[in-house]
């Protein structure tokens, strides 16, 4: 009896300790040239849970020169508008003068228009054991999407006190 061994399952060489090393996104990443390690290490960690465990779609490295960060960029759904996804490990310092800086130079694209639309980020906070926790954050106050659509189904009438109690009971 022979067997046949594949020369393609052959030729891969699989190791469990670095195996990330060697994802095409991690080479994109490493190609940016930041100097930041953790950073870099994160966005990886935050890419990969927003494809594999999120599900998100079209997900897009990229490079801010300005602030020596990489951020992400993908859909959460097929006909959702694209997002913007700023890996932070977890002991970042933030302030509101750091979100703003954020969102003055993320996504660097010219795709949003900053008079008519309101510029939104979204930051991926991750600790070293890959717990990820997001915060969406805008360049002023944004209603609820809740709020949002209810306004915009319809204008309904509220009942009035005629329309809840018999006439007897006024």
């Amino acid at each position: 009896m022979t067997t046949h061994k594949s020369p393609v399952i052959d030729d891969i060489k699989i190791n469990r300790n670095n195996w990330l090393f060697d994802h095409p996104i991690w080479s994109e990443i490493q190609s940016f040239g930041m100097k930041d390690l953790r950073q870099q290490r994160i966005s990886m960690t935050v890419y990969l849970d927003l494809c594999e465990a999120k599900d998100w779609l079209t997900m897009k490295v990229h490079k801010c020169s300005q602030l020596q960060l990489v951020y992400l960029s993908g859909k959460s759904q097929r006909k959702a508008p694209v997002e913007y996804i700023l890996p932070l490990t977890a002991d970042s310092e933030l302030s509101q003068e750091k979100i703003q800086e954020f969102l003055e130079h993320i996504p660097v694209d010219n795709d949003v228009d900053q008079h008519n639309e309101q510029r939104s980020l979204t930051l991926a906070i991750s600790d070293s054991d890959s717990t990820t926790v997001y915060y969406r954050v805008t360049n002023g106050i944004a209603l609820p999407n809740d709020m949002i659509i209810s306004s915009q189904v319809s204008e309904r009438k509220l009942p009035t006190e005629g329309d809840i109690f018999a006439p007897e009971e006024l």
